[in-house]
Formats: C-alpha cells, structure tokens, sequence
C-alpha cells in the first residue's frame, strides 16, 4: 500500500499497516461510501479510522483532508494516540499541533480532531470540505442526525474519488438502537453491501474482533481473560463477541433472539385484542394493542 513506507521517524524498522482481517478488510472497502467497523472492544477499532485516512494521503497530497470526531473533548486523547501511532510511521515528519489538534502531513494533507457533543454543533460544519469524515464510537450519540448532517461536507472541487464517511462503535451506547437499524440489521454477518434506494448511497458493516487484533494480544495477553471475569452475561457477548442483540443498557437486558422472537406468522381474525395504557408521570403517555 503507498502509504506504509520503508521507515519511520520513531525509530521502529517495521513501517505501520492494518493487521489481517477485517482491520485489513476494512481498509480495502474504500468504494463504499459508507462504512461502519464495529463489534467486539479491543477489535482495532481507532486505529482503523487512522488507517483508513492514510490510505490515500499519498496520492492525493494536498487535496486530501480528514476529519475524526468523538462526543466528548477528553475522548480525543485516545485518537492523539492512535494517530501518531499509525501517521508518524507512515509519513516520516508528520506533526502533530496540539493547539489546532491537527496532524500535518509534509506533502499538505491534514486530519483534525474534533469533538461534538450535541445534534446543533454540527452545523459548524456546514461550511467545511473533507473528503474524509470519521466518527469514532458512533454509538455514544443519542442518534445519527450529525452523522448525516456531515455528509454534505464530504465533497472534492479537485476530482479526487473514493469520498467517504467512517464510523466503529460497540454494541451499547445511547445510540445502540440506531446504529443497529442503519449498519446491522441489514446485514448481520458484514461484509455485504447495503444498497440505500433513498439516499442512492451503499454502506457497509465489517465487524470487528479482539482476536484478529494480533498486537494488542501479544502485548495483553489476558485482555480477553479479564472481559470474561466482568461477571454480567450481556456486557460480555457485548464487549468480546460483538453481539449486537446484547441489548446493553436497556430494559430487556436478557433478550435473546433465539429463544424469544417468533416467527412471522398470519394473525386469526378472531384473536381477542388487549389494550394497555400508560400515563408516563415522567415521559410520554402510551397505549398499545396486543
């Protein structure tokens, strides 16, 4: 790949590229427009979105910016990490403005780091051009109204192709429910293109594994031995499977698909229909026919 050189400014001989799998997988689905990398903690997850960036930094210099958010300030310190993990190898004299939280690559591209923290702050944006937008932890916003928003900044005045939008995230979250509806239900398994009639945009989802991040286990052996010990049966087919029908957080914290849904079936005309009313002191009024 162009953007993983020979050498690196940091002193390590072996120049940085995704690891095999669906991190690899990922990073070589640059046609989708739309692509979410999620599932499992620990699967590679930032380190993707930074990969993903560089991939066509070298070809299109100048004329390829990038930009990463996460929902809250703090959260971009991870991000700092992972970017000069992955941008100070691949292009030797890469920096990194603290004051800007911009990285500058030598031959003109640029990857910013902000964070957004309500539905309104992305009309900020309204006016930038990228043509790489990222959203790290997709599923820490209540929805994905940003998310949409910031696809008319994705745009080129210079021809350059593969414009495209990112997002990972975990099961769980304020936004499980939306993430899910978009990116997973659609195609549970991944790695099947979604075709979009409204928006005429294809998306994909490529799940992501702690075991296929080969690094982190190398250097974290008992990593997966300590999500098993949380000891709470959903956050761990959540946080190591990536299972999407974990339901963390929400009501029906036992929910299983398996045992639980029936299948489709014709409704007899002479069931008896149930009414059930709740007033909701703190929320809405609601009233269901069962």
């Amino acid at each position: 790949m162009p953007w993983s050189p020979q050498s690196s400014h940091l002193n390590d001989p072996k120049p940085w590229k995704p690891q095999k799998g669906p991190q690899e997988a990922a990073i070589r689905a640059s046609f989708i427009p739309e692509l979410f990398f999620g599932g499992a903690r620990g699967g590679g997850k930032s380190a993707y979105l930074m990969g993903d960036f560089a991939a066509d930094v070298a070809e299109f210099k100048e004329a390829w910016r990038g930009i990463i958010f996460r929902k809250t300030y703090p959260e971009l310190d991870e991000l700092v990490t992972e970017g000069k993990k992955v941008l100070f190898q691949a292009f030797p004299g890469t920096e990194y403005k603290v004051g800007s939280y911009e990285f500058r690559i030598p031959n003109g591209s640029i990857l910013r780091l902000r964070h957004m923290e309500t539905d309104a702050d992305a009309d900020h944006y309204m006016g930038h051009q990228y043509q790489w937008v990222g959203f790290d932890e997709l599923t820490n916003w209540p929805n994905l109204k940003p998310y949409h928003k910031l696809k008319a900044c994705i745009r080129s005045d210079r021809g350059v192709p593969n414009l495209r939008i990112r997002a990972t995230g975990n099961p769980g979250g304020v936004g499980h429910t939306e993430v899910k509806k978009y990116f997973i239900d659609p195609a549970p398994k991944g790695q099947e293109i979604i075709e979009d009639s409204q928006s005429e945009l294809s998306r994909m989802f490529i799940k992501s594994r702690v075991q296929d991040n080969k690094i982190l286990l190398d250097a974290d052996p008992g990593y997966i031995d300590r999500l098993k010990s949380i000891g709470d049966e959903q956050l761990i087919k959540a946080w190591l499977e990536g299972d999407w029908d974990a339901f963390v957080g929400q009501y029906f914290s036992k929910w299983d698909s398996q045992r639980i849904l029936a299948r489709p079936f014709e409704i007899p005309t002479d069931w008896p229909l149930f009414g059930c009313l709740d007033y909701g002191e703190a929320a809405p009024t609601s009233f269901g026919l069962a």
